[in-house]
């Protein structure tokens, strides 16, 4: 908060602004206080100088995703000094594209002023042969595991902000956003939807990431879910910022190769998908969004007699997978913003479903105090 423009003003004024305790000693030509007017040590100056200064920093730009301005992955340490306050604003977006990295770490005693959004990364859907929170294996586990405990279970969505210094006040304010990754949902029947490539898509991973087998690591991440009967594949993606899941369609026999891109998969969580069979690939479940608060997102049934699964809104986990008879059945859902993913139904044969990721939190770390007048989504 800026001191004020008028009136009487006093030292310790100065060294509250600033991150002090009211009556703690303390002097015009401690830097702290210096740095309200960018004087160096031992000038002179006027407590009249400081009207209206303040030691909140706004949060600036690193250029726009999406149009919308962004920063991606800081530390409250690489903008403000410890004492100081570091405020967000309105139209900026503080997010992370790695589950197990925060959007802001708060490394540094502080105060974080938020008027915007702060997200965390949504977790990954899981697949048949993908163990929770650990790479796909290679090709040559196919056979490895149908009945197997874990196999198959989405992975954890990550935080928004991580405390890792004493002495933080978080102040969430109204209209503001902090909210944690979404769970990924549990894959459904024997495999996931199959990994392709290689390509030079970018994955944006949104807070449902799709589904995804793997051929190994030298194929690059995208989701193909709709391949059989001669049809052209449908790649899944996670949305960007203030954007909705998407896909890329290629044409079908006879005509080949013209390519469509539609934003029409998840808001928040990304919707599952069905499952073909025990020796068939399962489709992808659909990319998630960065939309806040985001809304439900259905999945599609694309013939199959499963009731598919919907990707959560904000603070709604994600729907579970259901039976197709046999060892069909379908995905779970992506979780919304700070949410469950939902579970997925490997089949009739077997008893070890696949869990949904667990909720990202809202914020984590060492103790803080937090005041919110806005939108948390995930725990605190």
């Amino acid at each position: 908060m800026a001191l004020q423009t008028s009136g009487a003003i006093s030292l310790n004024d100065l060294h509250v602004e600033v991150g002090g305790s009211s009556g703690s000693n303390c002097s015009l030509n401690d830097s702290d206080i210096r740095s309200l007017i960018s004087r160096g040590a031992n000038t002179q100056q006027s407590l009249l100088e400081y009207y209206g200064q303040s030691n909140e920093i706004p949060l600036t730009s690193a250029g726009n995703v999406n149009g919308q301005a962004q920063r991606k992955q800081i530390s409250a340490s690489s903008f403000i000094s410890s004492g100081g306050t570091l405020s967000i604003p309105s139209n900026m977006w503080v997010w992370s594209d790695d589950r197990t990295v925060a959007a802001l770490t708060v490394d540094i005693p502080c105060t974080i002023i938020n008027n915007g959004k702060i997200i965390g990364k949504g977790g990954q859907g899981g697949s048949g042969l993908r163990v929770k929170n650990l790479p796909h294996p290679t090709t040559s586990a196919y056979n490895a595991g149908y009945g197997t405990v874990n196999l198959g279970t989405g992975s954890d969505g990550g935080p928004a902000i991580n405390v890792t210094s004493s002495g933080v006040t978080i102040i969430n304010k109204s209209g503001a956003y902090i909210a944690g990754g979404g769970g990924g949902g549990g894959a459904g029947g024997a495999e996931g939807g199959y990994r392709v490539g290689p390509g030079s898509f970018n994955d944006g991973k949104g807070s449902g990431w799709p589904n995804y087998t793997t051929n190994g690591p030298q194929y690059s991440q995208f989701g193909i879910y709709g391949t059989g009967n001669g049809n052209g594949p449908s790649l899944g993606y996670g949305g960007e910022l203030n954007q909705r899941g998407w896909y890329v369609s290629v044409s079908n026999s006879p005509n080949y190769g013209t390519w469509s891109k539609s934003y029409t998969h998840g808001y928040a969580g990304g919707p599952g998908g069905p499952a073909s069979g025990e020796d068939q690939a399962s489709m992808s479940g659909q990319g998630g969004g960065r939309i806040l608060p985001g809304s439900r997102a259905n999945s599609p049934n694309y013939g199959s007699s499963a009731t598919t699964s919907y990707g959560g809104a904000g603070g709604e986990a994600g729907g579970n997978g259901n039976s197709a008879g046999g060892y069909g059945g379908s995905s779970g859902g992506g979780g919304g913003w700070g949410a469950t993913g939902g579970r997925g139904y490997r089949g009739a044969f077997t008893s070890v479903q696949c869990q949904g990721g667990n909720a990202g939190a809202a914020i984590t770390g060492t103790s803080r105090t937090l005041s919110n007048s806005g939108t948390i989504y995930g725990g605190t």
